[in-house]
């Protein structure tokens, strides 16, 4: 497979990456930089060749310089891959876990992925469907791509260009204002919520209730409006019943089987981090709440127990595949979608398999509980006349009505030919993915930030019904 062998960053030089496929290796440029500021767009419309090292013309690789356009670009030119396009202003967006991303001109973005795998990238593939295919508009326009093809092999994603979109920033910023605007109503005395006594999906189709709405106002909105952009982005991916990449298929016992495997193995692993928890320095509750899902390893894979002994009704599509606050942008007015290359250290193949929608809608749900636990801790040292169990409890609360506004916007919107059948079911599955996305988390703080393993911990507490 095609991979990154090194960058150089030289002022007033040229930005190239250089490349390795089949044995040989090559070079393309990608950028050229002058002191940082400016760059001159190289991607042309075209093919060319990039001979082995020492020449070898057994080692020659195809990289492609690819524009397509979408149903609105239909008959025009895309305008930025021209053959001779002059000197643009650039600056880097940032450097994400396997990618960094450049603003060009105001105008585009292009995404030069640092982790090179064989086969096309997810974030191009789901991006130029829904571009080309599904005409999705809350997006950001996929322009062209750049990829690499080594002889016997599949083509190797290098970089993707889409249209940028002036915005404000991503949602999970906006969610932390948010948080924080509402610690000051606590801090007047009327910041107060009380949890909902009855499930997530009954609270959702209900709507909030007169008090929430107050304390959120225009919030509640956005929810809505966030979910409904989640439903119309899966009701996108679910569009072509002829494209076998994102046909919908239905549940089947084998797939079902796989799903109920997949989380028992996620629940081991969890287990075998709760271990690992045991040697951190935690505060006495913390340690308390790892002790006692330890302890609990029984009533964790039991939760799991009815994806196989139930029939699953709904289907499966494309997803997004890691969605989450950090993965829409809010405009000033609207959510725009990106980042569809799922999770970065699963293989392509894992990262294509169709899924659940239901499995989206979970990653978000647990982002507005991340948001407002890590907004509250922001905010303490403020004065806040509140203990930090209640802070932490009013943070669940938060949560829990965030995630019912948004799921109420999903609802009224989402492909219903996907979803189970009943609310009762889809109240289940929904609950499966919150408990398999938790239980992920708890291991990622573990190894990356132990200072919010509680935030998990409390998730699947609450899940399993587990006392601490």
């Amino acid at each position: 497979p095609a991979k990154v062998l090194g960058k150089s960053h030289r002022p007033k030089a040229e930005h190239r990456m250089r490349l390795a496929a089949g044995g040989g290796a090559g070079e393309i440029r990608a950028f050229r930089f002058q002191g940082g500021h400016q760059a001159g767009h190289q991607i042309r419309r075209e093919e060319r060749r990039v001979r082995g090292e020492g020449g070898d013309p057994g080692a020659i690789d195809r990289v492609s310089f690819g524009p397509f356009h979408g149903r609105q670009h239909a008959g025009k030119r895309a305008g930025v891959l021209s053959d001779d396009v002059a000197t643009l202003p650039n600056h880097p967006l940032g450097a994400e876990q396997s990618n960094t991303s450049v603003v060009v001109d105001d105008r585009y973005v292009l995404k030069i992925v640092r982790r090179l795998t064989e086969g096309t990238n997810p974030d191009l593939e789901v991006g130029r469907f829904l571009t080309e295919r599904a005409g999705f508009e809350h997006t950001p326009t996929v322009l062209g791509a750049v990829e690499l093809q080594a002889r016997r092999s599949q083509p190797s994603t290098v970089a993707v260009l889409t249209r940028y979109v002036p915005n404000e920033g991503d949602a999970w910023a906006q969610a932390l204002t948010v948080v924080g605007r509402h610690l000051d109503d606590v801090l007047a005395g009327e910041g107060s919520l009380s949890s909902p006594r009855t499930t997530l999906v009954r609270s959702a189709r209900r709507g909030l209730p007169d008090g929430v709405a107050d304390l959120f106002g225009p919030w509640a909105s956005n929810l809505d409006l966030l979910g409904r952009r989640t439903a119309q982005l899966h009701a996108a991916l679910a569009s072509d019943d002829e494209d076998e990449a994102f046909a919908p298929e239905e549940f089947t016992k084998l797939y079902q089987r796989s799903l109920y495997q997949h989380m028992r193995t996620r629940a081991r692993r969890a287990q075998q981090a709760l271990k690992a928890a045991a040697s951190l320095q935690v505060s006495d509750e913390v340690a308390a709440r790892v002790d006692a899902l330890r302890a609990a390893e029984r009533p964790i894979l039991d939760a799991f127990e009815h994806l196989k002994t139930d029939p699953l009704s709904g289907g499966r599509t494309r997803t997004h595949g890691d969605y989450h606050l950090g993965q829409v942008l809010w405009t000033g007015r609207d959510y725009l979608i990106i980042d569809f290359e799922g999770e970065p250290a699963a293989p392509v193949s894992e990262r294509r398999i169709k899924r659940s929608p239901l499995r989206d809608v979970a990653g978000m749900l647990r982002s507005f509980h991340y948001a407002a636990h890590v907004g509250v801790r922001s905010q303490r040292g403020r004065g806040l006349d509140l203990e930090a169990h209640e802070l932490d409890d009013w943070a669940d609360t938060w949560g829990t009505w965030s995630g019912a506004a948004f799921l109420g916007g999903y609802l009224a919107e989402a492909p219903t030919a996907v979803l189970p059948e009943s609310d009762d079911d889809l109240a289940r599955l929904l609950e499966a993915f919150l408990l398999e996305k938790a239980l992920y988390e708890l291991g990622y703080e573990v190894d990356n930030r132990p200072g919010w393993l509680d935030i998990p911990l409390r998730a699947v507490l609450d899940l399993t019904g587990v006392d601490a």
